[in-house]
């Protein structure tokens, strides 16, 4: 099983959107980051729901050190924020831009096997360009190495219809991140079917 999460930023969504991706049959895990706003909003059936940096026990996921906030928390505040969803039960989607960052993250954490960390250079966000193969897997493995093989690493940066066929081919790979392709739930719909 394969983790897709779709990361919808401070994009809203619509009930139709709701009740589309609702629809999804899929062996993987599917996990939706709605916009803060719209978390209490909806209620989606057949998928996971998480947050985006906000700790909050009524949810069984939260977004963790993404791009949009990174500039504005030190990996110290990323790293505190950690410990306190391994307390509450809580699984942390965590994205790093490098092993470097991964391992400020995760200093004097023990317990990996409820992160996800989701590697996203920060110049291939927000754009239909994707890492080469050959360096997610070197980072892949790195990660797997800090984390002692107990967390699923993803992908994300750059997803869409196109480029997926090339992430498929890359086995060590637990899932993808979709950001900007998620604002559409046809094309999120899409990405999950081909996934």
């Amino acid at each position: 099983m394969k983790i897709i999460i779709a990361n919808l930023k401070k994009n809203r969504i619509t009930k139709e959107y709701v009740n589309e991706l609702s629809k999804i049959k899929t062996d993987n895990k599917v996990i939706v980051l709605p916009c803060n706003d719209d978390l209490n909003k909806y209620s989606f059936k057949n998928v996971f729901v998480g947050t985006q940096n906000i700790i909050d026990e009524d949810y069984s996921y939260v977004l963790l050190g993404h791009k949009d906030v990174r500039g504005k928390e030190t990996d110290r505040m990323i790293n505190n924020k950690i410990k306190k969803c391994i307390e509450k039960g809580i699984k942390i989607i965590l994205c790093v831009d490098s092993i470097d960052t991964l391992k400020k993250d995760l200093i004097d954490i023990n317990n990996y096997s409820d992160i996800i960390i989701a590697y996203e250079e920060d110049k291939f966000i927000g754009t239909s360009q994707i890492l080469t193969k050959s360096k997610i897997r070197e980072f892949v493995r790195k990660a797997k190495k800090v984390t002692l093989s107990k967390s699923q690493i993803i992908y994300g940066g750059g997803i869409n219809e196109e480029n997926l066929s090339i992430i498929k081919e890359i086995k060590e790979l637990d899932g993808i991140l979709v950001g900007n392709q998620s604002k559409s739930v046809s094309n999120l719909i899409s990405i999950i079917n081909k996934y």
